[in-house]
């Protein structure tokens, strides 16, 4: 809780001190395709057993301050559309994405012909919920870690853009969640 305060204190003051450099505000949403992949698990024998990849769909919601034609930083939204089934010990698993939350910086290179590519960095937190369909019971795993990622965006007028991202929203260690992104932003 105590590091939460720190990272909440260090981004307020540093948002405070370049309010003044704002170029730029946006907002926009993006659909994402998610791959959730989770390392082996062991079973009260203690052998390993293979826990199979899964995959969601998300719409997600984003707004971002452009500090400079270079800099900006974002905050991200994110909740499930869909959830994917995973057959483990002749059971079957639903998992279901509920939520991410995500705040990053990112950095653009050099413009080309209307294309951007960029990299960004952040912190991301999310919910997935897991249901035995045999039982009613649910686990709630709620996951954060560093994030990063790489895309390219074009600008189609001064207005709005498009982009196309790849993004490793988690990585655990044990469960590495990523994801495939198309978005859309308009500026203010």
């Amino acid at each position: 809780m105590k590091l939460s305060k720190i990272i909440i204190a260090t981004l307020l003051v540093t948002l405070s001190g370049i309010s003044n450099a704002v170029e730029q505000g946006y907002i926009g949403a993006s659909f994402s395709k998610i791959y959730y992949q989770e390392s082996d698990v062991l079973v009260p024998n203690g052998s390993p057993i293979s826990v199979p990849d899964a995959k969601f769909s998300s719409l997600n919601l984003l707004g971002g301050l452009s500090i400079s034609d270079k800099l900006s930083s974002e905050f991200r939204f994110g909740f499930g559309l869909d959830t994917d089934t995973l057959n483990l010990l002749d059971n079957k698993i639903d998992l279901d994405q509920k939520w991410y939350v995500g705040g990053y910086v990112k950095y653009a290179g050099t413009t080309i012909n209307g294309f951007t590519p960029y990299g960004l960095i952040g912190y991301t937190r999310g919910r997935i919920d897991a249901k035995n369909e045999s039982l009613d019971d649910v686990v709630s795993v709620y996951e954060s870690d560093l994030s990063f990622g790489l895309g390219v965006e074009y600008l189609s007028n001064s207005d709005n853009s498009f982009n196309l991202e790849f993004i490793n929203l988690l990585d655990t260690g044990n469960v590495t969640i990523n994801a495939f992104t198309i978005g859309f932003k308009d500026f203010f």
